[in-house]
């Protein structure tokens, strides 16, 4: 019984091709979380991560998607509720922006306020042929206040000039009024990153005093960070980085815990 209403949640959601498809799946939403066990939400949970994609990409309401995580935040246990949303919120950020237009554009801002209202990290993959639009730079720097985790994926900008596509920066700037964010990462996924993201890391250090966890993932023999004398770090993973001298002193006088892995230190 609980694998056919998993299938016909999934089967509205990828096949159905009626005018009302959105009142209808909001039936099914309301029917399968009154009707299912908890141990059956339970399975839900961990099978439906691709859900939020099917259900955006195939042009359901804002109203759908938003319905269908509050009966997760009602019924599911907090921990995987929380999950649900942070991968949802990945989802939603990894949209393609071509098609971010009217109505498109409406139903995937008010997802992804959504979500930012009720989760507090961030992971984002900067790796789009088009430049994100400006409303998503807004929008995500006005929430960054709440963000005790980020995690940023850079990879090609496929032929755009960094000015173009200067989200990375827009969150990395807007970073040092923080006082709860306690981990980052970033991680270069397919080339070096961009000049101005190893500077704006720097100063991040300098001015975000709640952080407690860093993680950074450059592109070997490309990247080169300076770590300043005086930091609140506990944490410290680097691959693929070159730093002087002086920035190994000041990891090693703070950090707890500390994992290099093909790194380089000039003489």
């Amino acid at each position: 019984m609980f694998n056919a209403e998993i299938t016909f949640l999934t089967w509205i959601a990828q096949y159905c091709k009626c005018r009302n498809k959105s009142e209808v799946f909001l039936w099914a939403i309301e029917k399968y979380f009154h009707e299912t066990p908890y141990q059956a939400n339970l399975a839900y949970c961990r099978s439906a991560y691709s859900l939020l994609h099917c259900v955006t990409s195939r042009n359901f309401s804002s109203k759908v998607i938003i319905t269908l995580l509050q009966k997760e935040m009602e019924h599911l246990p907090p921990y995987l509720a929380k999950e649900r949303r942070e991968v949802s919120l990945e989802a939603a950020l990894a949209l393609d922006d071509a098609e971010d237009e009217g109505d498109d554009r409406s139903r995937r801002r008010s997802i992804i306020e959504y979500l930012l209202r009720h989760t507090d990290s961030l992971c984002i993959n900067f790796d789009k042929i088009v430049a994100p639009p400006v409303w998503l730079h807004h929008l995500l720097a006005s929430s960054l206040k709440t963000r005790r985790s980020i995690t940023l994926q850079i990879g090609s900008f496929g032929g755009y000039t960094f000015d173009e596509v200067s989200l990375p920066l827009t969150v990395l700037q807007n970073l040092p009024e923080i006082n709860v964010l306690s981990s980052l990462s970033i991680m270069a996924l397919e080339t070096r990153f961009p000049e101005r993201i190893c500077p704006a890391v720097t100063d991040l250090l300098k001015s975000c005093t709640s952080l407690r966890k860093l993680e950074l993932t450059g592109y070997i023999g490309t990247t080169t960070i300076e770590i300043p004398v005086l930091t609140n770090l506990r944490e410290v993973t680097l691959q693929y980085v070159s730093f002087c001298p002086q920035s190994l002193h000041s990891i090693l006088r703070t950090v707890e815990k500390i994992t290099l892995f093909s790194c380089y230190i000039p003489p």
